[in-house]
């Protein structure tokens, strides 16, 4: 059942697309902490663009770059991180999702609107399916409320 509000964030969240009430979420969420690892959190001068560790190779090059941290440029990276390659990700904002991706209207479309049979309507709707678990490994509050 549906809280009063079920506006993501007040008394509870979406995830993998299903309403969880704010007591449902210690459980869900406990998540520890890898970010300071090599430094075990008394780093204090790591800046909020920098990470601890680098991802360089021991000549300072990498394996891959992706120019574009947005919705694809940060998904691209994800997939790779699972490989043993060395990424570095690229911005030129001050955070990621500033530039096209900010502007999304936040819509995941099925397909069913795109001709049968082509690209489009193929890789939207196998992209529509991956959304549920997609948000149950990254909480950003998939919410399914249907056609629009």
């Amino acid at each position: 059942a549906k809280a009063a509000s079920t506006q993501h964030g007040v008394r509870g969240v979406f995830h993998g697309g299903d309403w969880l009430d704010i007591e449902q979420c210690a459980k869900n969420f406990h998540v520890p902490s890898s970010a300071h690892k090599k430094c075990e959190g008394s780093c204090n001068t790591c800046p909020r663009s920098r990470s601890c560790s680098s991802a360089a190779k021991a000549d300072g090059t990498y394996d891959v770059v992706i120019i574009g941290a947005g919705c694809i440029g940060a998904c691209v990276a994800r997939e790779l991180s699972r490989y043993s390659v060395s990424i570095l990700l690229l911005e030129a904002a001050d955070d990621v999702s500033q530039g096209a991706t900010k502007g999304n209207s936040g819509i995941v479309h099925a397909g069913f609107d795109d001709k049968p049979g082509s690209v489009r309507a193929k890789f939207c709707w196998k992209g529509n399916q991956m959304f549920p678990q997609l948000d149950r490994e990254l909480r950003f509050g998939y919410q399914t409320n249907g056609s629009l």
